[in-house]
């Protein structure tokens, strides 16, 4: 019974693991399903069915968070800067050249 308990209980984690990567490949970072039809749509693609606004507004919000990431947009209004997704910095001074300046 133990043994079989410990099954379910890794399964459960499986599962957990492949939902929350199916959620963040439609609504997380640069290239976001849910952000992509978006675009489609602003191109005039025709849909017959909508995007729940919740996944809508994760995307979008997403998407606001990387640009300020990437230095292409401001922190949205109201929201501390944030580090999620964040990549360490590090600043690398240009190299010498042949008369010893850079």
């Amino acid at each position: 019974m133990i043994e079989s308990l410990h099954e379910v209980g890794k399964r459960l984690d499986e599962a957990k693991d492949a939902f929350t990567l199916t959620r963040k490949r439609l609504v997380d970072g640069k290239g976001n399903l849910v952000g992509r039809i978006d675009r489609l749509r602003d191109l005039g693609a025709k849909t017959r069915k909508q995007i729940p606004a919740a996944f809508a507004q994760a995307a979008e919000l997403d998407e606001e968070r990387s640009a300020y990431l990437e230095g292409l947009a401001p922190e949205p209004e109201g929201e501390a800067p944030t580090t999620r997704g964040a990549v360490p910095l590090t600043l690398v001074p240009p190299p010498l050249d042949e008369g010893g300046t850079r």
